[in-house]
Protein backbone atom coordinates (compact mmCIF):
# COMPACT_ATOMS: atom_id res chain seq x y z
CA UNK A 1 0.00 0.00 0.00
CA UNK A 2 2.69 2.51 0.99
CA UNK A 3 4.95 1.31 -1.81
CA UNK A 4 2.13 1.86 -4.32
CA UNK A 5 1.52 5.43 -3.09
CA UNK A 6 5.26 6.07 -3.22
CA UNK A 7 5.42 4.86 -6.82
CA UNK A 8 2.41 7.05 -7.70
CA UNK A 9 4.09 10.09 -6.16
CA UNK A 10 7.30 9.47 -8.09
CA UNK A 11 5.34 8.89 -11.32
CA UNK A 12 3.46 12.17 -10.77
CA UNK A 13 6.77 14.02 -10.55
CA UNK A 14 6.89 14.60 -6.80
CA UNK A 15 10.26 14.51 -5.12
CA UNK A 16 10.34 11.87 -2.42
CA UNK A 17 12.59 12.40 0.57
CA UNK A 18 13.27 9.77 3.20
CA UNK A 19 13.05 10.99 6.76
CA UNK A 20 14.14 8.53 9.42
CA UNK A 21 13.71 5.66 6.97
CA UNK A 22 10.14 6.57 6.02
CA UNK A 23 9.27 8.06 2.62
CA UNK A 24 8.29 11.68 2.97
CA UNK A 25 6.08 13.19 0.25
CA UNK A 26 4.11 15.96 1.96
CA UNK A 27 5.41 19.49 2.38
CA UNK A 28 5.27 19.44 6.18
CA UNK A 29 7.41 16.33 6.40
CA UNK A 30 9.92 17.69 3.89
CA UNK A 31 10.10 21.05 5.65
CA UNK A 32 10.66 19.30 8.97
CA UNK A 33 7.98 18.90 11.60
CA UNK A 34 10.15 20.71 14.15
CA UNK A 35 9.65 23.99 12.30
CA UNK A 36 6.55 23.44 10.17
CA UNK A 37 4.17 22.54 13.02
CA UNK A 38 4.96 25.70 15.05
CA UNK A 39 4.62 27.74 11.84
CA UNK A 40 1.21 26.17 11.24
CA UNK A 41 0.23 27.07 14.81
CA UNK A 42 1.36 30.65 14.13
CA UNK A 43 -0.81 30.70 10.99
CA UNK A 44 -3.80 29.58 13.04
CA UNK A 45 -2.96 32.28 15.60
CA UNK A 46 -2.90 34.90 12.84
CA UNK A 47 -6.35 33.77 11.65
CA UNK A 48 -7.62 33.82 15.25
CA UNK A 49 -6.26 37.34 15.80
CA UNK A 50 -7.90 38.50 12.58
CA UNK A 51 -11.28 37.10 13.60
CA UNK A 52 -10.87 38.65 17.05
CA UNK A 53 -9.89 41.92 15.37
CA UNK A 54 -13.10 41.94 13.36
CA UNK A 55 -15.08 41.76 16.61
CA UNK A 56 -12.88 44.12 18.67
CA UNK A 57 -10.58 46.12 16.42
CA UNK A 58 -7.90 47.44 18.78
CA UNK A 59 -4.35 48.67 18.32
CA UNK A 60 -3.12 45.84 20.58
CA UNK A 61 -4.63 43.26 18.24
CA UNK A 62 -2.95 44.94 15.27
CA UNK A 63 0.44 44.90 17.00
CA UNK A 64 0.00 41.23 17.88
CA UNK A 65 -0.81 40.41 14.26
CA UNK A 66 2.34 42.19 13.07
CA UNK A 67 4.49 40.55 15.74
CA UNK A 68 3.29 37.01 15.09
CA UNK A 69 3.73 37.50 11.34
CA UNK A 70 7.27 38.79 11.72
CA UNK A 71 8.14 36.08 14.25
CA UNK A 72 6.96 33.40 11.82
CA UNK A 73 9.35 34.72 9.16
CA UNK A 74 12.26 34.82 11.62
CA UNK A 75 11.39 31.32 12.86
CA UNK A 76 11.34 30.00 9.29
CA UNK A 77 14.72 31.59 8.57
CA UNK A 78 16.07 29.99 11.75
CA UNK A 79 14.89 26.62 10.41
CA UNK A 80 16.69 27.34 7.14
CA UNK A 81 19.94 28.23 8.88
CA UNK A 82 19.88 25.17 11.13
CA UNK A 83 19.07 22.94 8.15
CA UNK A 84 21.85 24.47 6.06
CA UNK A 85 24.38 24.00 8.86
CA UNK A 86 23.53 20.31 8.96
CA UNK A 87 23.61 20.03 5.17
CA UNK A 88 26.95 21.80 4.90
CA UNK A 89 28.40 19.48 7.51
CA UNK A 90 27.18 16.45 5.54
CA UNK A 91 28.58 17.92 2.30
CA UNK A 92 31.97 18.50 3.91
CA UNK A 93 32.11 14.86 5.00
CA UNK A 94 30.99 13.45 1.62
CA UNK A 95 33.58 12.83 -1.08
CA UNK A 96 31.46 14.14 -3.91
CA UNK A 97 27.93 15.41 -4.25
CA UNK A 98 25.81 15.78 -7.37
CA UNK A 99 24.13 18.99 -8.41
CA UNK A 100 20.72 17.33 -8.20
CA UNK A 101 21.23 16.42 -4.56
CA UNK A 102 22.49 19.90 -3.75
CA UNK A 103 19.60 21.72 -5.45
CA UNK A 104 17.06 19.30 -3.98
CA UNK A 105 18.46 20.01 -0.53
CA UNK A 106 18.30 23.76 -1.10
CA UNK A 107 14.69 23.46 -2.24
CA UNK A 108 13.77 21.53 0.89
CA UNK A 109 15.71 23.95 3.09
CA UNK A 110 13.69 26.86 1.70
CA UNK A 111 10.29 25.36 2.59
CA UNK A 112 10.18 26.67 6.20
CA UNK A 113 11.25 30.26 5.38
CA UNK A 114 8.80 30.35 2.48
CA UNK A 115 5.97 29.23 4.76
CA UNK A 116 7.04 31.85 7.31
CA UNK A 117 7.03 34.51 4.59
CA UNK A 118 3.55 33.46 3.46
CA UNK A 119 2.33 33.77 7.06
CA UNK A 120 3.89 37.24 7.28
CA UNK A 121 2.14 38.34 4.08
CA UNK A 122 -1.20 36.99 5.32
CA UNK A 123 -0.74 38.73 8.68
CA UNK A 124 0.10 42.04 6.98
CA UNK A 125 -2.93 41.73 4.67
CA UNK A 126 -5.17 41.02 7.66
CA UNK A 127 -3.65 44.03 9.44
CA UNK A 128 -4.37 46.24 6.42
CA UNK A 129 -7.98 45.05 6.37
CA UNK A 130 -8.36 45.75 10.09
CA UNK A 131 -6.77 49.18 9.67
CA UNK A 132 -9.18 49.93 6.83
CA UNK A 133 -12.13 48.78 8.97
CA UNK A 134 -10.91 50.93 11.87
CA UNK A 135 -10.76 53.97 9.59
CA UNK A 136 -14.40 53.56 8.56
CA UNK A 137 -15.74 53.61 12.12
Amino acid sequence: MIQLKLEEAVAAGYEVVEMEGEPCTDIFCQGGYLFMVPLLIMLLLVVFLFIRGIKANTEKNSRLLKSVGLFSLVFGVLGFIIGMLGALEAISIADSISQQVLTGGLRIALIAPTFGLIILVIARLFDIVLLWMRGEK
